[in-house]
């Protein structure tokens, strides 16, 4: 398994399909997944105010990107509340990701380090728990996955120090880590967002909404 550290503008990331985390009780939805919300004009921000799209954990939605993304799907997927988020709900979210790209039969995705943008989790404590949960099966042998960080100084960080301390993991021997640089990811104004509170999303959408396994 291929596993890359990388922070770089999500309108410039290529790969089969973005994997991004939004929490039950944090609106309007940060992260990445407000970025995919504000390019798709408050398609996420809609579906929320209807009761559609709420953010528990094992909630997913795939979304076809309509070529506003180099990325063709976006698959967005439900943490919980924030004050309960741990090890534990993320091997559960990690558990149901894994099981919809085998579904999905993806081989390359890049997946945002889900919590640690709002300190929530610590970067080290998300790549072992996701190290962990991918090793462990023989259907994620020759997966390509990219770790997306807030910056590019703690990709950076992150790829430095892993690569001077051994994995604590069974799995380790079998990952190949990668750093690459970039100008980090790009930072959408409440301005921005706010342009899309009056727009229908619903003819853009292209998207699946479904419940995950618990």
């Amino acid at each position: 398994m291929q596993i890359r550290v990388l922070s770089e503008r999500i309108t410039r990331i290529r790969t089969e399909i973005l994997v991004l985390g939004f929490f039950q009780d944090v609106r309007p939805v940060r992260g990445l997944a407000g970025e995919v919300d504000w390019i798709h004009n408050g398609i996420f921000s809609h579906l929320m105010k209807r009761q559609k799209l709420q953010g528990h954990c094992g909630e997913a939605m795939l979304l076809a990107s309509q070529a506003k993304l180099p990325t063709p799907k976006v698959l967005l997927i439900g943490l919980g509340p924030s004050l309960s988020y741990n090890d534990s709900v993320l091997q559960k979210v990690l558990l149901n990701i894994r099981a919809r790209l085998e579904d999905l039969k993806v081989k390359r995705f890049a997946m945002e380090t889900m919590g640690v943008g709002g300190h929530l989790m610590g970067w080290r404590q998300f790549f072992d728990v996701f190290v962990a949960t991918f090793g462990k099966s023989a259907e994620t042998e020759g997966l390509d996955a990219t770790l997306l960080t807030p910056s590019a100084e703690e990709a950076r960080a992150i790829a430095e120090q892993l690569r001077s301390e051994p994995f604590k993991s069974d799995a380790a021997d079998s990952h190949k880590l990668s750093f690459e640089p970039s100008n980090g990811p790009a930072k959408q104004g409440e301005e921005g967002r706010k342009q899309t509170e009056g727009s229908d999303p619903g003819q853009q959408a292209g998207a699946a909404k479904g419940k995950g396994k618990t």
